[in-house]
Formats: C-alpha cells, sequence, structure tokens
C-alpha cells in the first residue's frame, strides 16, 4: 500500500461487518465497475456488503459484471435506513449531488469513507 490513508482505511473496514457501497447518481461503467470490485474484495473479507445507487436506472454495458443485478436503484438518502450498517463506503464520487443525486439529501449518519481521485 503506497498510501498512508490506505492503512487507515482496511482497519476501519475490518472492524465493519455490514457494509453498503454507493455508486454515485448516473454511474459510468467505472464508477460500477469499481464499485463492484470493491464488494466482491469486502466479500471475501467475509463481510456483508450491500450496493446502492441513487439512479432508477444505471448503464447495460456492464450488465455482465457479477453483482450488478444486485444494485439497489433509486434508493433515496432521505429515507433510507443506514443505521443497519457498520460503514458506508463511496468511490468514484467528488460531491454531495453526485453521492446522494440531490444537493439537499442528508448524508449517512454512520462512519464514512470516500475514496476518489477527483480533486474537490
Amino acid at each position: 500500500m503506497n498510501y498512508p490513508e490506505s492503512i487507515k482505511i482496511l482497519k476501519i473496514i475490518e472492524k465493519a461487518n455490514k457494509i453498503i457501497l454507493n455508486c454515485h447518481r448516473g454511474p459510468d461503467p467505472d464508477g460500477i465497475g469499481s464499485t463492484l470490485a470493491m464488494k466482491i474484495v469486502l466479500e471475501k473479507m467475509g463481510k456483508k456488503v450491500d450496493v446502492i445507487c441513487p439512479s432508477k436506472a444505471i448503464s447495460k454495458q456492464t450488465n455482465f459484471l457479477k453483482g450488478y443485478s444486485d444494485i439497489k436503484l433509486g434508493v433515496g438518502f432521505d429515507n433510507y435506513n443506514f443505521g443497519a450498517y457498520d460503514l458506508f463506503i463511496t468511490l468514484d464520487t467528488p460531491n454531495l449531488e453526485l453521492l446522494t443525486g440531490n444537493d439537499g439529501s442528508k448524508t449517512p449518519d454512520i462512519s464514512t469513507i470516500v475514496i476518489d481521485h477527483h480533486h474537490i
């Protein structure tokens, strides 16, 4: 691991049992692919993992990927029960509007990890 944050992130993940991953609003193939790849890694670590997306439909270009059909679509952040999870992870998401699909939505009130290459 080349980044100091990587060790911190791994320690947080190791403590969690039930993790929720988020595909941002209108996810492109790299957002879907990276989220589903993370799901596979976390499941191999023995974690219970769910994937959500605020969009009601997503790119069919990635429908061959393992876990694609398990993505829960159209999730509204204001009424979703994030309390059922230990950890929220989002990838490839540089801002709140992409995260939730709406600038006014609340963010999950649980431990959160953002893994992204964009500058905020």
